[in-house]
Parts: structure tokens; C-alpha cells; sequence
């Protein structure tokens, strides 16, 4: 079976890449897992998340996901609490083309935003990417697919049956955000 390949881009220097990064490898690892033993089709077997500095190809099937500020003149955004609410946007334009990003306040000195809030948050961006469900549509499943998601939140045997089965549906992935640097390496 194939790989789902999560790129992740950083476009506020986080501190945190590593935990993020193993959090939603975590996510994506319990969901492929309990697939299996809730026997849901899911027509990947393993995830492959990276944090990328070059504009690597990224094919249909893929997931991009972009950590960047949050839009000028919106509040409510605070750093290093145990949830933001769902801060995050995925949208898609009328050729199918869709982005995913979550939103990350500027934190005080010394202070990083939680990696594990970040992660949760990604994936459940990456259920609106995936299943193409507004938040009407998406939120009312709780669990990962809620409206408040945090550190705690939990992937639930409905988010399962519902998101396995999506990881192999193609949607274009918006790549302008992306800064392509020469000779640069994905992390």
C-alpha cells in the first residue's frame, strides 16, 4: 500500500518542529492502527511527515499544511495555552485547489506554542483537506474533526471511520506559499 506524504511548512520559525512533527506521526499512526482493528478501509499504511525548506513536488495525494502568522486584524490568538480553539483555515478554490494552514501567535521570550496543540491542530486541517468538509459539515463529528481541538483531544472510532478512507482521495495542494531555496534539504 502507499505512503501519505504530510509536508509541513514552517513560515514563523518555530521551535517546536520536532514535537510537532512527532505528535501528527502519532495522530496518523493510531488512525492507520485502529483502521485495521475497526476493519475501515484505509488505503495507506504508513505516514511520512516532513518538515520541508525546498518546494519539493507535491503530488494530489499528498497533504501540505503551512504554520504561518495569524491574518492581520484578527484576534483571540495566545500562545502556549492547552487549546487555541480550531485556528487553523483549509480552503479550496473552484478548480479543487486547497490549502491548509494553522495559525501561530508570536509567543513572549522563553515561551513556544504547545507542539502538541500544533500537531492535533494539523491534523485536523488535514481532515478538512482531505474530506473537502466545511467546518457545518466537519465539526459536528467531535473528537479530532471538533470545533475545539487541543492538546488533549482525543481521534475517536468516528474520526477513524470517517478520515481512513479519505487519505487516499486527490485534491490539489496550493504550493505558492512555499519559499523555494536553492540546494536547500527537506528536514
Amino acid at each position: 500500500m502507499p505512503t501519505l506524504k504530510v509536508y509541513l511548512v514552517d513560515n514563523v520559525a518555530l521551535t517546536v518542529k520536532a514535537d510537532v512533527k512527532s505528535q501528527l506521526e502519532s495522530v496518523f499512526t493510531r488512525l492507520i492502527a485502529r483502521a485495521g482493528q475497526l476493519k475501515v478501509t484505509c488505503g495507506i499504511d504508513t505516514v511520512d511527515v516532513r518538515w520541508v525548506t525546498n518546494c519539493p513536488t507535491v503530488n494530489s495525494d499528498d497533504l501540505l499544511i503551512y504554520f504561518s502568522s495569524p491574518p492581520s486584524g484578527q484576534g483571540g490568538f495566545v500562545c502556549n495555552q492547552q487549546s487555541f480553539g480550531t485556528r487553523g483555515l483549509t480552503s479550496w478554490n473552484a478548480q479543487g485547489v486547497t490549502r491548509s494552514d494553522i495559525f501561530v501567535p508570536a509567543c513572549a521570550p522563553g515561551a513556544n506554542p504547545m507542539a502538541a496543540v500544533l500537531g492535533n491542530l494539523a491534523f485536523h486541517e488535514g481532515m478538512h483537506n482531505k474530506l473537502q468538509m466545511t467546518n457545518a459539515q466537519l465539526h459536528p463529528h467531535g473528537g479530532m474533526a471538533g470545533a475545539t481541538v487541543g492538546a488533549a483531544t482525543s481521534l475517536t472510532d468516528n474520526n477513524v471511520r470517517q478520515m481512513a478512507p479519505a487519505l487516499t482521495n486527490r485534491h490539489a495542494q496550493d504550493a505558492s506559499g512555499m519559499v523555494c531555496l536553492p540546494g536547500s534539504l527537506d528536514l
